[in-house]
This record gives C-alpha cells, structure tokens and sequence, in this order.
C-alpha cells in the first residue's frame, strides 16, 4: 500500500519538521531569535506609521508649530518592546511592553499600546478634565506666570476685546470708544495664564465646554506584529542560521 502526502510548501515544511526536532535548547534560541526579528520589525514600521500589512496608520489632528507638519505617534513606546521566555522547559518566547516606562508616572505601556492597536473610546467628564488640567498647570508653574505670546496671537484671532482704561477715555471719548481690541502686548501683560485659558475656552465656545462629557475616539493603529511574508523570511533566516536552512536561497530571505 502507498500513502501519499501533498504539500504546497514542501521546503518550509521542511523547515518546520527541523525546527521541532532539534534540542530543546535550540528551539529556544531559534523562538528568541524569532521573537527579537518580530520586536525590530515593529520598531521600524512605528518609525514608518505603518500597520503590519503596510497600511499607514490615521494621522493625528494635532500639527506642530513650525512648518505645520503633524506630529509622529509612538515615538518612545516601541522602545520598550521586550522578549521573555517564561519556563526553561517551554520553547515558547513573547514580545510585550515593559510595565512602566523609568521615570514616567504610574501607568503601563502595554495597556497604552493596546488602546491604540484595537482602537479605543475614552469618555471625558468636563469637572474632573479641568480638575486635572488645573492640577497639571499648577505642577509645571503655570499658574503663576503671564499668558504667553501663543495665547494672545489666538485670543487676538479669537477676537478679544478690553475695556479702555480711565486714563484713556479722555483720550478716546470724542471717538466714542470705550472697548478697544487687545494687542498682544497687552495680553501677556495684564492676563495669566490660567484667566487666557479660560477666556479662549470661552471666545471659541466649542460645543464640547456645554456639555458635562464628551467622546475621544483613538482610530486602531496595530503596532506589533509582522505579516505573513515576513514571518516566512524570518523563520528561513533563523534557521539558516543554526544550520538548519542549508536549502534556503538568499534571494528567499530578502526583507
């Protein structure tokens, strides 16, 4: 009697059986070896704001100042990718994020990459957003200081107006102009940074401020993670390297 077995893929199935008859010691090294390919890979796509089938992620609404180029995302996170292998007996080994990153508050990175990778919404209370944001100001002195010259060009946008002083309605009566529209100048001068705030909250009356909660909604944006092509390149490039890919080509395993 004759069995036949059909395979698509003979070479990395191949590849496969080897894999599991080594030693325990090398499959361990092999499943590491695997593992950190994976973790450089999803480092680099983050630098590329890519998903792993090449698809770039939602771009953020926030710009920057100069040149009005928006931000990158991620930029610090996949720094803390880390492998582990929990049982010296398990030939298993995982990529996941470091806990806590040194240095920066109570809060971890994997569940922060996680909101983002499966797409998350965040309720926001308008009370406990101002508590905390006039927490924050306070920890960086920004209730104490001036309104800066970013806040006064955008309440000047917005359209402020200040009342004239008593030393100018002398000069400003026969016009018949008691408010005037505050430069710059006077802003930083006369206003806080906290009173310019409130008063741009104010001037743009977003629909949000009227309303005790609003919606954040955080678009999915998968980090982690490699495509079936480069899980295929991976797995022949690390078998080859403890001699088990002797009939891998190298045009095969070009990434």
């Amino acid at each position: 009697m004759n069995f036949k077995v059909n395979v698509n893929n003979l070479k990395e199935t191949q590849l496969q059986l080897a894999l599991l008859a080594l030693p325990l010691k090398k499959r361990r090294r092999a499943m590491w070896r695997m593992a950190d390919s994976v973790r450089k890979k999803s480092q680099t796509r983050a630098k590329q704001q890519k998903s792993p089938d090449g698809t770039p992620w939602a771009p953020i609404k926030r710009k920057r100042k100069a040149g009005g180029k928006r931000d990158k995302m991620f930029r610090k996170i996949p720094n803390y990718m880390r492998i582990s292998q929990p049982k010296e007996t398990s030939d298993l080994a995982r990529v996941y994020f470091q806990p806590q990153m040194p240095g920066k508050g109570k809060f971890s990175t994997g569940v922060i990459a996680n909101m983002h990778s499966t797409g998350y919404t965040i309720t926001r209370n308008k009370a406990e957003y101002s508590a905390s944001m006039q927490r924050y100001e306070a920890r960086k002195g920004h209730d104490k200081g001036n309104a800066t010259r970013a806040q006064a060009k955008y309440l000047i946008k917005l359209g402020m107006k200040r009342r004239v002083a008593k030393s100018e309605v002398s000069q400003r009566k026969k016009l018949g102009a008691y408010t005037v529209r505050a430069t710059a100048g006077w802003i930083v001068e006369n206003i806080s940074y906290m009173q310019a705030g409130m008063l741009i909250t104010k001037l743009k009356n977003e629909s949000k401020s009227s309303k005790p909660s609003w919606n954040i909604k955080l678009p999915a944006r998968e980090i982690l993670g490699a495509n079936v092509e480069e899980q295929t390149k991976i797995f022949k490039r690390v078998m080859q390297g403890i001699n088990h890919g002797w009939n891998v080509k190298k045009q095969d395993m070009k990434g």
